[in-house]
């Protein structure tokens, strides 16, 4: 049985403020690519962002946060076993690192939660129908006052 990515709400909260300033100040959100990153086995970005929206139920993934998302997996050494999730996303024994691209689609960090691949375009929002990214309005100004649309 695989251990699901575990992340305090005090780490949570901290990621976001971090990342909310770091988008104002116009700080970069990732770093270069590094040594151990270039010795994993070559993914193909598209067959990467097929495979990913097959994990994600079919959501159409952001290719920006993609780019992002597949360098943290490999800038943490974890290109081999990314390359097997991207080759048959449903085999047998590799649930958990088929589990962290989820997670980290969902979550918009890197599997190891020490780099943000994106605040805005993480699938949190949408699955969180009653909320949205902070700093983004939700529609004209004062929109809030009226009663929500009937569905």
């Amino acid at each position: 049985m695989h251990s699901p990515i575990t992340l305090s709400r005090r780490s949570f909260v901290s990621v976001m403020a971090l990342l909310g300033a770091a988008r104002i100040g116009g700080v970069p959100l990732a770093g270069p690519a590094t040594a151990q990153s270039a010795a994993t086995t070559a993914i193909d970005f598209d067959a990467f962002m097929a495979s990913s929206k097959t994990l994600i139920g079919g959501l159409e993934p952001d290719a920006d946060m993609g780019k992002l998302v597949l360098q943290g997996f490999l800038d943490l050494g974890m290109g081999d076993k990314l390359a097997a999730v991207v080759a048959d996303p449903a085999k047998e024994g590799q649930t958990e690192t088929a589990n962290q691209l989820v997670a980290a689609w969902y979550t918009g960090l890197t599997p190891d939660g020490k780099k943000v691949t994106s605040f805005t375009d993480a699938l949190m929002w949408p699955a969180m129908s009653y909320t949205k990214p902070w700093a983004e309005c939700g529609d004209e100004y004062g929109y809030w006052g009226d009663a929500p649309a009937a569905q």
